[in-house]
């Protein structure tokens, strides 16, 4: 027993921990052999009395064993209001003691603040609060929140414009105000006030939407891109469900399902593509911005990160970014690390075209399409930005539904990458090559949703100046292509409680013989990859969304660039002592992918609840209620995962949840990665949420990985067979997972990459 390897003893340790049924004592002898398993019974006897935890890392830096466990099962306190700037929490202990925050690596302008706060923009919202904040209710309750522990003071965010809107956000998008309740605020009225108050907000918003914002996006050639010609095209026919709503006979349902249908609307959600809400939230906020940023900088404060990336579309930052990011408020809470954003189809061009995504019956899969398709061609206004103290880094926006060209985009990265660290060394900072990659669009199936399969309009109409155009009666009436059947269970859909109940937005979906023209998803040096090959197993699996392969179709085309035209060449010979290449989302990296990814340095920022929301992964639940995300009532509620303990007992659900996605790969590789929100408003996903749920998952593969999957395969639920199946196979390659428990070690990425933004090579 003493030439087995350290790995392969604990394999057989765990073994026998986990099957203690005489019925299968046999199976483990034929499976060790009688002497082996009688001496790994007694060392397995010896640990169990010895009381250690699976799991635990008893010299961890959080106080052993016990201390781990109890900050495991701990609801993490929100950050409260500084004097000076929290530093990012390397350890559980930093945020438990009020010693750090949180570092959100993926955030972008338009997407920070919850749906409420793009109606509080609107001129009557604002009015309307001003007659709330000028009650003795209002007033009163106020002073009663702030005598109690746990209160949160709120400062001036953009000028003199006062807070009372800032406590009214936090309890519209938490309800509550640091860490007192809605409901601990006894004072009379005070509740009612504020519920009519919101009430006659979201009214406004309601008519907006199906009125002006409505017309306002249906002559718009970018909106019409966006929420129709490339998008899902639903956002214009959930505004008819929502005007229905509107319109009925008043009742005390009325109010609950126009709330429910906003916050589709102006949310990520399963019903539409998640560009199309960014149209419908700037409908609201247009020319507002001093507003809209003013709620994304309070809601970064109440989530409790005090570093975060941000993604904007602007060369320079705007006034209205700097009033709100720049104030004495916001500096003492956070730091803002601002990206410069290119359109994604800029790294897609190819002989003049861009190389789109498109479905193929016959090839049973997505196949690249070279097309015209118009764009702002941004690279030199990227490169100027790189001058700006400002940015720190450069980011690809756009969804992934365009095909990098490994010419004429690896060239752009490489000119990109040279300006950058030209510009890096010049000022003294390090700085952020950040690519949004590896996540994919889904390619709506429109024929199933549309008559004759066509989403309307497909083009602007024609403005009117101060009125209506005149096809957009007749769009209505057709439900703007949509079939009614289709049409009237979207509307019963978005007005359900839960956010991922039912699932509805049907997709193209990979065929068999699509799937077997795809690449290995295991390197083929590898056991597991030569049984992969020997089954004819390939990264794709029949019926999984075609925008997968997509996604790992750029991550190959990446790598492939930064392993081949930058890391070996002399002028680059320093660059990863200035610049960090990192992936957003790598949400269908394969573990191939993953361990060349682990090699070349290449980090990743992981976005899970941002990824069920917009659909980048096929979660498929039975019952979104029986979920560790998603399982909240969400029209109020800003976070939709769990609570930690909640996830600690839910482990296999959480893998099936993240069966297709990239997470256990990434983390068993090595490679460099940080959590992020991708917008901790509008993808109801919160970091505290993510960091339990990637530990929880991480514990089930240490326990589960290494037994055989037909062990147990009789006694298992459906999802619980394929989540241990899936880390069994993972296994197979990567091994037992030795590092800290996982959420101490993101944790210290977090800090880590902060330290490392901040210092100098």
């Amino acid at each position: 027993f003493g030439s087995r390897s350290k790995a392969q003893a604990e394999q057989a340790f765990r073994t026998v921990l986990f099957v203690r049924a005489q019925s299968v004592v046999a199976d483990i002898i034929r499976e060790m052999g009688l002497v082996d398993a009688i001496f790994v019974w007694i060392l397995a006897s010896a640990a169990l009395a010895g009381g250690s935890v699976p799991g635990c890392d008893p010299n961890s830096d959080i106080g052993g064993c016990q201390a781990q466990e109890e900050a495991g099962l701990l609801q993490l306190p929100q950050q409260k209001q500084q004097s000076s700037l929290l530093p990012v929490a390397g350890s559980v202990e930093d945020l438990v003691k009020g010693r750090g925050g949180w570092l959100d690596g993926h955030q972008h302008i338009g997407a920070g603040a919850n749906w409420m706060g793009q109606v509080m923009c609107l001129s009557k919202s604002q009015a309307r609060m001003e007659q709330l904040f000028q009650t003795t209710a209002w007033k009163a309750g106020l002073k009663e929140a702030s005598e109690m522990d746990g209160f949160v003071e709120h400062k001036p965010i953009n000028g003199g414009t006062g807070v009372d809107d800032l406590y009214l956000y936090s309890i519209f998008a938490r309800e509550r105000i640091g860490k007192v309740e809605m409901t601990a605020i006894t004072t009379q009225g005070f509740a009612e006030e504020v519920e009519k108050c919101r009430i006659d907000m979201e009214d406004y918003a309601a008519v907006h939407l199906i009125g002006e914002g409505l017309v306002s996006a249906i002559v718009d050639g970018s909106d019409i891109d966006r929420a129709a010609t490339h998008g899902s095209g639903t956002i214009f026919p959930l505004l008819l469900c929502l005007a229905e709503v509107q319109h009925a006979h008043a009742d005390d349902e009325t109010p609950i399902l126009r709330r429910r249908l906003l916050r589709t609307l102006l949310s990520s959600s399963p019903l539409h593509d998640f560009d199309a809400g960014y149209v419908m939230r700037g409908s609201l906020y247009h020319g507002k911005n001093e507003l809209r940023y003013r709620y994304e900088v309070q809601e970064t404060i109440d989530a409790g990160i005090v570093d975060s990336s941000i993604f904007i579309a602007l060369s320079s930052i705007e006034d209205d970014i700097k009033a709100a990011f720049h104030s004495p408020t916001a500096l003492a809470s956070f730091k803002s690390r601002f990206h410069f954003g290119i359109n994604g189809c800029q790294l897609s061009t190819s002989g003049g075209l861009v190389q789109l995504q498109e479905w193929s019956q016959e090839a049973g899969r997505i196949i690249v399409s070279r097309k015209n398709y118009s764009f702002p061609d941004k690279t030199e206004d990227l490169i100027a930005s790189f001058s700006d103290k400002d940015i720190i880094g450069m980011d690809s926006l756009s969804p992934e539904k365009f095909i990098f060209s490994r010419k004429e985009g690896g060239e752009l990265v490489v000119k990109i990458t040279r300006a950058m660290l030209a510009a890096a060394k010049k000022k003294g900072q390090r700085m952020v090559m950040h690519i949004h990659a590896g996540e994919g669009s889904p390619v709506y199936d429109y024929d199933a949703l549309f008559s004759n399969g066509t989403q309307l309009p497909l083009a602007p109409l024609e403005p009117v100046p101060g009125g209506v155009p005149a096809k957009l009666a007749e769009l209505k009436k057709k439900f703007f292509g949509m079939r009614p059947d289709k049409f009237r269970q979207m509307c019963s859909a978005a007005k359900e409680e839960r956010l991922l109940d039912p699932d509805f937005l049907p997709v193209k979906r990979i065929t068999e013989l699509g799937a077997a023209s795809c690449a290995e998803e295991f390197p083929r040096n590898t056991p597991v990859g030569r049984s992969a090959e020997l089954i004819g197993q390939t990264r794709c699996t029949p019926g999984e969304p075609a925008h997968y392969e997509t996604a790992r179709m750029n991550l190959d085309t990446l790598l492939d660039i930064v392993e081949q035209d930058i890391l070996p060449k002399a002028e680059f010979k320093d660059v990863q002592k200035w610049i960090m290449f990192r992936f957003g989302h790598a949400t269908h990296a394969t573990p191939a992918h993953a361990i060349r990814m682990s090699k070349l340095g290449i980090s990743v920022d992981l976005n899970l609840g941002s990824n069920i929301m917009t659909g980048a992964i096929d979660v498929k639940i039975p019952d979104a209620a029986q979920f560790p995300f998603g399982s909240k009532p969400g029209i109020l509620n800003s976070n939709q995962w769990d609570e930690l303990k909640d996830l600690e007992g839910e482990p296999a659900k959480l893998v099936y949840m993240f069966r297709d996605h990239s997470v256990l790969s990434v983390l068993l590789s090595g490679t460099p990665f940080i959590l992020g929100t991708d917008g901790t408003g509008v993808e109801k996903s919160n970091l505290e949420g993510q960091f339990g749920a990637v530990d929880s998952m991480m514990r089930y593969y240490n326990e589960m990985g290494p037994i055989p999957v037909q062990w147990f395969h009789a006694g298992q639920a459906p999802y619980t067979l394929i989540a241990h199946r899936r880390v069994n196979q993972l296994y197979k390659l990567f091994g037992h997972y030795h590092g800290l428990a996982c959420r101490h070690k993101a944790l210290q990425n977090q800090k880590a990459f902060a330290d490392w933004l901040d210092g100098k090579p």
